[in-house]
């Protein structure tokens, strides 16, 4: 299926729920392949799927595409924040993003044509922070400053997993009762950093939502 956006001649990779899906060129046609991702897991937890094979692919079935662009889409939840690499330095813009689905288009930077890009795109990959909502508890002093912008930050114990766009539910707890109450904060974490503080401690930066 041959797309026109904005005049470029592209080639179509669709992703949906980390399954490629080529477009073919000229029967428009869908076909799942396998061999031309990988998915997992980095070690903070981000999900990330890599895209091999492009230039291949390209060279071998869309003989008769202009080389102007490629156009890879996915899907996303609201809220994920998206980290595209590749292997070398190519041309790359968001050109639409929706709640559910982001569409970026890959093309030829550099005027010279003489220079094969595509060859640029032998991997791609896609990184995906899908942001936590992590409840902690607060007593009222520390509650009240956050509540009133004064206090800008949480120190803590490392034991969450926390990740900068990570959000905080802040949920005062009176110790006097022992118990919440019932009055809480959303807040997004906007730094982390475990500079000077105890071993296994750290300082978050926080803003209201």
């Amino acid at each position: 299926m041959m797309t026109k956006t904005n005049s470029v001649e592209i080639k179509s990779f669709e992703v949906i729920s980390a399954t490629i899906e080529v477009i073919g060129a000229q029967t428009g046609s869908k076909s799942i392949i396998r061999k031309y991702y990988s998915i997992g897991y980095k070690k903070n937890g981000n999900k990330y799927f890599k895209i091999t094979g492009i230039p291949e692919f390209y060279k071998t079935h869309a003989e008769i595409l202009a080389k102007d662009a490629i156009l890879i889409s996915f899907t996303i939840h609201e809220g994920d924040q998206i980290t595209i690499r590749t292997s070398k330095k190519v041309g790359m813009e968001a050109i639409t993003c929706k709640s559910d689905s982001i569409n970026v288009m890959f093309y030829q930077q550099n005027a010279d044509k003489s220079i094969d890009w595509i060859d640029a795109m032998d991997s791609v990959e896609i990184t995906i922070h899908r942001p936590k909502l992590i409840e902690l508890k607060v007593l009222p002093e520390y509650f009240a400053a956050q509540e009133d912008g004064v206090k800008n930050f949480e120190i803590r114990k490392n034991d969450r997993g926390y990740q900068v766009d990570d959000l905080l539910l802040l949920k005062e707890y009176d110790p006097e009762k022992e118990q919440y109450t019932g009055r809480f904060l959303r807040r997004k974490i906007t730094y982390i950093t475990s500079y000077k503080q105890q071993e296994g401690y750290v300082v978050l930066g926080t803003k209201k939502i």
